[in-house]
């Protein structure tokens, strides 16, 4: 077939040599439809169908959300339950034991306050100093130690907090109230307490060890090795700050230091549960995976009623594929 032309004998502009373009339909959208051949209209049966796609598709819609939500839901307490387990698993997160442990805070003695007789206070007349305060200051001092006694811990720091802000010269009370506020896990509340017991008494090993363990739990350690070397420089057989030295190195990922000070705490705690599990972490970080599971079975055998070390134990035995016994340890515990 020859190509179409026109008169002139010359090819038209846009079509092509080898055949026509297929003519195309174009739909006027604002002419009404023809009707059926039957007389009878389309458009209502095209409406419900259009009415039934948009209802489809909101149901599609409230129903993707619905998932959406629920699957928001499950992944926020999948990370609660996540977190809360790497609070307890020190092989995946380090963490510092919380408060009170005997390895940790010192035992200080209860303060022993004296009253200052008003004549002894220079340059005040005795006719106008009063005893009334001093006396109230005692008295919220002892009794804080009653309630600390009972293990009420908020109305001891709250008795004491009074005794101090009556008399502030209660010096032996800031040793007290930085510890208490350790064991609330009021950290920096602590570490002001306890500089203001040093500024008092700097020859207290136990004071510097608490001090060290308040910056250990806000993640200061460096501050917390210094406050651990100088409770040794003062009590070379202060053997919490050996254990606590050891923790701060290993936060500084110095784990050779931090077995050299674990050896040194063993040599003077042999049957502590915690040295172990702390033996046993050190172990995991250079792939003793055998040792670490022995570390952690002894400290199992020394303290049967602490968690932790089951799960540890579980927890290695898993990733050497050794389910029975991960199983056994978690059923133990």
């Amino acid at each position: 077939m020859k190509p179409s032309s026109t008169s002139s004998g010359k090819t038209r502009p846009g079509i092509s040599r080898r055949g026509r373009i297929p003519s195309v339909e174009i739909v006027d959208f604002d002419r009404p439809r023809r009707g059926r051949s039957d007389g009878r209209s389309s458009t209502p049966a095209t409406s419900s169908i259009a009415r039934g796609h948009i209802k489809a598709g909101i149901r599609r819609f409230i129903i993707t959300l619905v998932l959406m939500l629920v699957l928001i839901i499950v992944s926020i307490q999948a990370l609660r339950m996540y977190w809360q387990h790497q609070e307890k698993l020190h092989l995946g997160t380090r963490h510092v034991e919380p408060l009170p442990s005997p390895a940790i805070v010192s035992d200080i003695p209860p303060p022993e306050v004296e009253v200052i007789p008003p004549a002894i206070i220079p340059n005040a007349p005795p006719e106008e100093l009063s005893t009334e305060p001093i006396n109230k200051a005692v008295f919220f001092s002892r009794q804080a130690r009653n309630f600390e006694n009972q293990g009420d811990i908020e109305n001891a720091i709250r008795h004491y907090e009074d005794a101090l802000a009556l008399n502030p010269n209660l010096t032996q009370v800031f040793a007290r109230l930085g510890r208490l506020y350790l064991m609330s896990r009021d950290y920096e509340r602590a570490v002001y307490m306890l500089n203001r017991a040093i500024e008092s008494n700097p020859g207290s090993a136990e004071i510097m060890n608490d001090l060290g363990a308040a910056h250990l739990q806000l993640g200061r350690a460096d501050d917390a090795l210094l406050s651990f070397k100088a409770a040794l420089a003062v009590n070379p057989d202060f053997r919490n700050s050996y254990f606590n030295a050891a923790l701060a190195y290993i936060q500084l990922k110095k784990p050779e230091t931090a077995r050299e000070y674990l050896e040194r705490y063993r040599e003077r705690e042999p049957d502590d549960a915690k040295l172990y599990r702390e033996l046993a972490y050190l172990d995991a970080m250079e792939r003793n995976y055998d040792e670490a599971l022995g570390h952690l079975d002894k400290s199992i055998s020394l303290e049967p009623t602490w968690d932790i070390p089951y799960i540890d134990a579980a927890t290695i035995a898993a990733a050497l594929d050794r389910k029975a016994d991960a199983l056994a340890y978690l059923e133990k515990g």
